[in-house]
């Protein structure tokens, strides 16, 4: 009896596995229509067309469910204009469903919750404390980020900026973000720079709390020790903003944790560099959220690649806008390729993509 249940139920779990494609055949304007039909009687439409084919020929079914995944696929992924994607995240993909890879997720994830970019939200405050418009410009256009915060707290009226932070990113929607999909995907270990909670509120929501909670300059090993056992452990890099001692906010702290070196963002010795390497060495990550560009993540990569041989790191991924600029698309290509780093592109400006590609390694 129990082989034979099991042969019935490994049918059924093909059919559930192609959940998406099953909703494209039992589209009303799909085109798709399967009929009963009893001796001269008038044929009934069938509702649910994929179950009757999946019934009725599931060889044909099979056909035509891969078909319509291909065709998805490609749509999503934009072969036409990324023809590398689909073997980037065919790779990705793998990767993921053997548990072997690690979400590092940045800003972008905030934003689609509904969060301020850090860019817009530190240009709005340090108009709030009269910093002329012309010196704003002069540091947002030269992404000098960590200027323009250390001079909006040194104003007379800067010291709100901390008391209200907390504040001001507290009405984030996670179910309107894409790590909302994240609990079915990754249900291990997860990485953030990001100060707000969004990506704890969406793991809780679902019944699926991390188990614990750690900062990068706060005894990261146990993050580390978590990986190996596949716990679901959430790793802060830049810690939280209600805690100074080990929060990576302000110039100085920046400093602190990267490098105290003005012309150089990192020193590999220093206590995030190092941990980044480490990290890097040995496990395999997903960058969502994340520029790439110009940051520090990227020149901890750089540097290690000076000390190792690129055959000892692994291959890591990245879900990535690409450049409008054919020029800074060559470049940004060229820099991942450096690191390891394996693009699966979407085009300029078109962050709902991102969404997309993700809801194809839902299964």
């Amino acid at each position: 009896m129990p082989d034979a249940m099991t042969n019935n139920l490994e049918p059924l779990q093909t059919y559930h596995e192609y959940k998406a494609e099953n909703e494209t055949i039992d589209d009303d304007e799909s085109g798709y229509a399967v009929y009963f039909q009893k001796g001269e009687d008038d044929p009934v439409l069938l509702a649910k067309p994929s179950l009757a084919l999946f019934h009725g020929d599931l060889n044909l079914y099979n056909q035509e469910s891969e078909r319509i995944r291909l065709e998805r696929f490609s749509s999503v992924l934009n072969t036409e204009v990324f023809p590398r994607n689909k073997q980037n995240f065919d790779e990705l993909l793998n990767a993921q469903r053997s548990n072997k890879v690690t979400p590092f997720i940045g800003a972008g994830a905030s934003i689609s919750a509904g969060c301020q970019s850090w860019s817009r939200y530190l240009e709005c405050k340090a108009k709030e404390v009269d910093i002329d418009d012309d010196v704003i410009e002069q540091h947002l256009s030269g992404n000098m980020l960590e200027d323009l915060l250390d001079l909006i707290l040194r104003q007379p009226r800067g010291r709100a900026f901390e008391f209200y932070f907390t504040q001001d990113f507290e009405h984030a929607n996670p179910e309107n973000s894409y790590v909302w999909n994240f609990p079915d995907i990754f249900n291990a270990c997860v990485i953030t720079t990001n100060f707000d909670r969004v990506i704890e509120d969406c793991y809780a929501r679902q019944g699926k709390s991390f188990k614990e909670k750690t900062v990068g300059l706060n005894n990261p090993h146990n993050f580390i020790k978590a990986m190996t056992r596949g716990d679901r452990y959430l790793l802060k890099l830049h810690g939280n903003m209600d805690n100074p001692e080990y929060r990576v906010f302000t110039k100085a702290e920046y400093q602190r944790a990267y490098s105290n070196d003005a012309q150089s963002l990192v020193d590999i010795d220093y206590p995030l560099p190092k941990l980044l390497t480490h990290l890097y060495l040995s496990h395999s990550f997903l960058f969502i959220g994340c520029s790439l560009e110009v940051d520090r993540t990227v020149k901890a990569f750089e540097q290690l690649f000076e000390r190792e041989e690129r055959n000892k790191i692994a291959d890591h991924y990245a879900i990535i806008e690409a450049p409008e600029n054919n020029d800074k698309f060559y470049e940004l290509e060229q820099r991942l390729m450096f690191c390891n780093i394996k693009p699966i592109w979407y085009e300029h400006n078109q962050y709902e993509k991102v969404n997309e590609i993700i809801g194809l390694m839902i299964v």
